[in-house]
């Protein structure tokens, strides 16, 4: 109503801004007053106009408030009938909630019935509300709107006006009516409010007490399984069974044909997209390599219509608020058949001669009798022994099955006979219950483990056949990274729906998800741990995906140095390892503040003992961003050479040439001088030296050397080979050959191959390579004192008296030795 107002405070500002300007001081007096006359006329049509919209207003305001008027007198004239049907209809529910509230009391200590007296104390509630509700929304509409009329008092411009003060009298006349419906109906309601608080009252009491119930439910023993005094109170109490089987069929199935054609609706809308979906995947399928699509065949024949069946009735089982109990264990009996059997063929997948029956189907049977004994929970004794019976028969029937001959399925049911006897151990000391959770629990963690191993083989094998190259191959390794993890996610988590079908599943499941322990003042609970798994395996999965990415650019040729892709690659990690620890900490409680006394502790270590690791990590952003060493390089640093093959933010990797790793932290790279052979190219110079002797042919034996150069297939065109001659030796004459190679690689072998062609075309040439080489002369000696220390010259040594030849004796200190 307020923005009612709106259109006469337009009209007076559009009449303002219309007015016709002031004359200057210039104008002459004539039009001054022909002005004056014209915006008087236009202000009094202005205000003249705002009238007529604001009467029209108020005559408007006026009839809302008769029509207010009208409406309360029909409803305080249908009050009193709508009050008696209420009444009934109040005394009803109140009658019926008494039995409930007197069942509650009488098994207060069984959480089963407690839950159906829960669940039909719920529904009595919305019962009520849809009696009381036409009554409560009728009045909150009159009162609604009076209130925005009422606004209109505050906002009126003209208080004093005769229309004002006329819909003033009419709003008090409406304001005392509708209190006065206010006090009826809520004289009215007051009973269906007070029976509103004691059902919420008794329910939240009944809440309470179920998670301590249900706990004690399943831990506690359930009778002396022994006594015959036990027997006997059991026989007696299986009287009652046809009043304890109708008070929980009245909540845990639907009740009218209305609710049953919603539920059969709803299995419906999921079963059918999924099935179109199959279909449209086994068209596709028939495109597939051969072990792809025999094996998804084998699985949209074999298990995919008990998975689809499953989720339908699980989800036709939650309707309206209510969940239909043994709608929803016939879902978990078809889901848990669906899981075990396509946890068998993603096992087989790629074998089709594979039996279509899990080896694991001895584990379904417990299942089943499990879920139907726990609905006679009142006769704990019967459900003891026939729970005993069947862990008998199955038991004897595990010992004359043949074994499986696959590893992973024969010690899954060596474990399921040892929880077996186990099992039937705890049946013997009374905790029947606790037995058939135990199998059960088992049953879902086996085929858990199946699913999951068999999932990450088939994506293996997948993988094999998904394209490698181009934008296909991109997209279809990040499809696989992605599409993986969540498989595995999703089969892991699925035996949740096992355990809702269960009596006191949902609050088993509460009070598995808030147990925790405290280590000093972190607490943990399951919640918490099973959020960071997540979370930790979509880090990984991320991760996964943003290397896959990276390499993918690599391979498609983007201007993107290769070298950078490691780094990226190890950035993106670290960023999104850092993430999660963060996630970590926030989960465990841990506040801003006290990472700041971390950081602060940390900073001091870094101070004294940590910045090696420091000078390390910076060195290596320096390094990895500087570009002055990348994976592949050669290197020579500290007396090694190899080959760069990965530059990490601490350390780098270098493979030698005896195939040795070598660590290298990033700070030597910095801090000392080292060679990097291939920083410009991988294209080097070698050298090959070579002496020849004196009196060779210096200028054949350099042509030699070119032309050994020039005929390998390796050796550079240009830059061209050159040789030098380096040095008058001792005996030799030195020569030197250099050329160029385009590969760093082929440095040694290519010096090892033109050594081997000089020394061919020496020798065709008749060059001599010089090799050291001395010929000693013995000169004479001081003459000896007697004759017989001299020796013959047929002894090698000369007599004192004999002379040498003069032309044949060497210079007196001249040895030859020749290179």
């Amino acid at each position: 109503m307020r923005r009612s107002l709106l259109v006469p405070c337009l009209l007076l500002f559009f009449s303002a801004v219309a007015r016709p300007g002031l004359a200057t001081a210039a104008d002459a007096a004539p039009a001054v007053s022909v002005a004056n006359s014209a915006a008087a006329a236009s202000e009094q049509a202005s205000v003249e106009t705002v009238q007529s919209v604001w009467d029209s207003l108020m005559q408007g305001n006026l009839q809302d408030l008769a029509d207010i008027r009208a409406k309360a007198d029909d409803l305080l004239a249908r009050l009193p009938g709508l009050g008696a049907a209420l009444n009934k209809s109040v005394n009803d529910i109140d009658e019926e909630f008494r039995k409930l509230a007197a069942i509650a009391q009488v098994s207060r200590s069984m959480p089963a019935e407690l839950t159906v007296v829960t669940e039909r104390t719920r529904r009595l509630l919305e019962r009520l509300d849809s009696q009381t509700a036409p009554l409560e929304d009728a009045l909150a509409a009159l009162t609604g709107r009076l209130d925005e009329l009422t606004a209109l008092e505050v906002d009126a411009t003209d208080p004093a006006g005769a229309a004002m003060q006329r819909f003033r009298a009419d709003l008090d006349a409406t304001r005392r009516k509708i209190t006065q419906l206010q006090t009826t109906v809520a004289r009215s309601l007051a009973p269906a409010r007070s029976l509103r608080a004691d059902m919420e009252a008794q329910q939240e009491r009944m809440q309470k007490a179920m998670p301590t119930l249900w706990r004690d439910y399943y831990l506690s023993a359930a009778g002396k399984l022994f006594d015959p005094a036990s027997w006997s109170a059991e026989l007696t109490r299986l009287q009652t069974i046809d009043e304890v089987l109708s008070l929980r069929l009245s909540t845990e199935i639907p009740q009218t044909w209305q609710e049953w054609l919603f539920v059969l609706v709803r299995v419906i809308v999921v079963m059918a997209p999924l099935a179109v979906l199959l279909y449209l995947s086994r068209r596709a399928a028939a495109r597939a390599p051969d072990p792809i699509r025999d094996g998804w065949l084998r699985i949209v024949r074999n298990s995919a219509f008990w998975l689809i069946l499953g989720l339908g009735l699980h989800y036709a089982a939650w309707s309206n608020g209510k969940m239909y109990q043994i709608v929803a264990s016939f879902g978990t009996m078809s889901l848990c058949w669906g899981q075990m059997t396509l946890a068998w063929d993603l096992h087989a997948f790629g074998h089709p001669d594979q039996s279509r029956l899990s080896p694991l189907w001895p584990m379904f049977l417990p299942m089943l009798v499990g879920m139907v004994l726990l609905y006679f929970d009142p006769f704990p004794l019967f459900l003891a022994a026939a729970w005993l019976t069947a862990q008998a028969f199955i038991l004897r029937r595990l010992h004359t099955l043949p074994k499986p001959e696959e590893g992973l399925p024969r010690l899954l049911l060596q474990g399921f006979t040892v929880v077996g006897w186990l099992s039937l151990l705890l049946t013997l000391f009374g905790f029947a219950r606790l037995s058939i959770l135990l199998c059960m629990l088992y049953t879902a963690l086996a085929v858990c483990v199946q699913q999951d191993v068999a999932l990450v083989r088939v994506g293996n094998m997948v993988d094999q056949y998904l394209p490698k190259e181009g934008g296909r191959g991109i997209a279809a390794g990040l499809l696989l990274a992605l599409v993986l993890p969540a498989a595995l996610l999703v089969a892991t988590l699925a035996p949740t729906l096992w355990i809702l079908a269960y009596p006191g599943g949902a609050y088993l499941l509460q009070h598995v998800a808030s147990m925790g322990f405290n280590v000093g003042a972190v607490s943990f609970n399951a919640i918490q741990v099973v959020s960071i798994f997540i979370a930790f395996y979509l880090t990984r999965s991320l991760i996964t995906v943003g290397r896959t990415f990276l390499d993918g650019i690599r391979r498609q040729g983007v201007q993107l140095d290769s070298t950078l892709v490691g780094p990226f690659q190890t950035a993106y990690t670290y960023f999104l390892w850092a993430l999660f620890a963060l996630y970590v900490l926030s989960s465990l409680g841990f506040s801003l503040t006290s990472l700041t006394v971390v950081a602060g502790g940390l900073s001091v270590g870094v101070g004294f003992g940590m910045q090696n690791i420091v000078q390390n990590f910076i060195s290596g952003l320096m390094v990895i961003f500087g570009q002055i060493i990348r994976e592949g390089d050669v290197v020579e640093v500290s007396n090694i050479t190899g080959t760069v093959r990965r530059v990490n933010i601490r350390s780098t990797q270098v493979e030698t040439f005896d195939n040795a790793t070598v660590f290298i932290p990033n700070s030597q790279f910095l801090s000392n001088t080292f060679t990097n052979w291939t920083h410009n190219g991988r294209m080097v110079r070698r050298e090959v030296a070579v002496g020849v002797a004196y009196g060779s042919d210096m200028a054949l034996a350099m042509k030699l050397l070119t032309q050994a150069a020039l005929e390998h297939p390796k050796v550079l065109r240009y830059p061209e080979p050159l040789v030098f001659f380096t040095d008058f030796a001792a005996s030799s004459l030195n020569l030197l050959l250099r050329y160029w190679v385009a590969n760093i690689d082929h440095g040694m072998t290519t010096m090892t191959d033109i050594r081997l062609r000089i020394n061919e075309l020496y020798a065709e040439h008749d060059i001599e390579i010089s090799f050291p080489q001395l010929d000693v002369h013995i000169r004479d000696q001081a003459a000896p004192t007697e004759e017989g220390n001299g020796a013959s010259a047929d002894g090698g040594l000369q007599h004192p008296t004999d002379k040498p030849d003069a032309n044949n004796a060497p210079s007196p200190a001249q040895p030859t030795a020749r290179l």
